[in-house]
């Protein structure tokens, strides 16, 4: 074969397992990564594999770095040149050892996490998930990735904020562009404290996330696909609407995050998951009584709107761009949303995802705009709401949003309604229409439901009378 490597056959044998390859980095051999896998999937066929190049003063390279230009650089045929003899080798490894290469996933640290991307970019076939820490994207020649031949490509970026051989920027910069061509498939996790190296934190992470993918192969992947549209369509949407989002008035209302927070009831110093984060309010909220919160959001938008808003939090806030069903982390004390369920397809799936992440004992607190119990009333909100936003969903009434909480093995629940009011205009213009204004303005005044009662004003505006549930509930254990 091509290169040399370690061979671990899996833990837990099967007819065609799927392959898992640890790619070092500079100064390093196929020894390095060995000690990473016992706390690996034992479904894996693991082989290590040695980069091809002798490196001075010690160990291997996959290609030569001129450490004296600032910042240090390499030449791009050598990158290439591996990334293709790499390519070979995942062939050679699949045939030789009976793994599906379907189902090939790269585990890259530095240099490797480099080479693993950019075997990703330009040949997404040979492997479909890349787990790339403490790496960046390299400049190479050829055409540009896109979206169409990426479309069932996954990653995980995983860097040290104080990483001082390949600066957390760069692994910031990696997010930003693979973003926009992963979509929902990327997830980005930055570690407080950590330099050039893996930690346990992060090797759990890692771990967690390739765990993920097996596990959705075995359930059948047609209702993660089925979704992917849609989680597109959210991405897409709140990358549009996140400045009027962040700026809108019931979004940012000072007194209703005070009252989240007290609903939620946790206990100091508790650890906070924010499903759907948008621009970090909600995280902003629980940071300040002194919770540590890690948020996770489909939108970069949002998500570098929650990092530049929490910031001052340091190490006890952190953001990822990415699904909550993707989300390699927990487990938590607490799990929020605000104002997302009305845009999950799935709520129940969204509500056992949150649970299954939460300590025993940890509590779950949702809150959402309520709908109507009365099938009437509910559908012509829901007709109005799906008018100005292309991605809605539906609002749930109260007593249908406290049963999932009990379907999704949630105990000693409660509920509270609060009111508050919408202007229409202001409403309006920050969602995702799908009808004229005029038409929805129309349609909004020719009825009322219990928690969406239109209210016109002088001067020719429109209130919007509204509830809003908060549901809270204690995971047994």
């Amino acid at each position: 074969m091509v290169l040399v490597h370690r061979s671990i056959p899996p833990r837990v044998p099967s007819e065609r397992p799927p392959l898992l390859v640890l790619l070092h980095g500079i100064g390093a051999d196929e020894e390095d990564l060995l000690p990473l896998v016992p706390s690996l999937d034992p479904r894996f066929h693991v082989v290590s594999v040695r980069a091809p190049h002798l490196a001075e003063p010690m160990g291997y390279r996959w290609w030569a770095i001129d450490w004296s230009a600032a910042p240090p650089r390499a030449d791009p045929a050598e990158i290439v040149a591996s990334r293709e003899l790499l390519a070979r080798f995942l062939e050679e490894a699949a045939a030789a050892y009976g793994t599906d290469p379907a189902r090939t996933q790269l585990f890259g640290f530095s240099q490797g996490a480099i080479l693993s991307l950019a075997l990703l970019l330009a040949r997404p076939d040979p492997a479909r998930g890349v787990v790339a820490h403490s790496g960046r994207l390299a400049r190479l020649p050829g055409p540009e990735p896109s979206v169409e031949a990426l479309s069932r490509a996954r990653a995980l970026l995983l860097h040290g904020t104080e990483d001082d051989v390949v600066p957390v920027e760069l692994g910031r910069k990696a997010g930003e562009v693979l973003a926009p061509l992963l979509g929902t498939r990327l997830e980005h996790r930055e570690l407080a404290g950590l330099g050039h190296g893996i930690s346990p934190e992060s090797l759990a992470l890692a771990a967690r996330w390739l765990t993920a993918r097996l596990d959705e192969e075995a359930a059948g992947a047609p209702a993660a696909a089925a979704g992917a549209d849609h989680d597109r369509a959210l991405s897409a949407a709140f990358d549009d609407q996140a400045a009027r989002f962040e700026r809108a008035p019931v979004q940012s209302d000072p007194a209703a995050l005070a009252r989240l927070v007290a609903f939620a009831g946790l206990p100091p110093g508790a650890r906070l998951l924010d499903a759907g984060c948008g621009p970090g309010l909600v995280a902003e909220a629980f940071l300040e009584a002194g919770y540590a919160v890690e948020g996770v959001d489909l939108s970069a938008d949002m998500v570098a709107r929650a990092r530049a808003r929490c910031a001052r939090f340091g190490a006890r806030a952190s953001f990822s761009q990415g699904s909550l069903f993707g989300l390699a982390a927990g487990p938590f004390d607490a799990a929020v949303s605000r104002f997302v369920l009305h845009h999950v397809e799935d709520p129940l799936a969204f509500l056992r995802r949150q649970a299954a992440l939460l300590r025993p004992g940890g509590v779950l607190v949702a809150c959402d705009h309520s709908g109507d119990p009365d099938p009437a009333a509910a559908a012509w909100h829901q007709e109005i709401e799906r008018a100005r936003d292309r991605t809605h969903t539906r609002n749930l009434p109260p007593g249908e949003l406290v049963d999932l909480l009990a379907r999704a093995g949630l105990e000693a629940l409660s509920l509270r309604e609060e009111p508050f009011a919408l202007d229409f205009d202001e409403w309006f213009d920050r969602g995702s229409p799908d009808r004229p204004k005029a038409a929805v303005r129309a349609r909004l005044l020719e009825g009322r439901s219990r928690s969406f009662a239109p209210a016109p004003q002088p001067g020719g505006g429109i209130r919007i009378d509204s509830l809003r549930v908060l549901v809270r509930g204690v995971k047994p254990g």
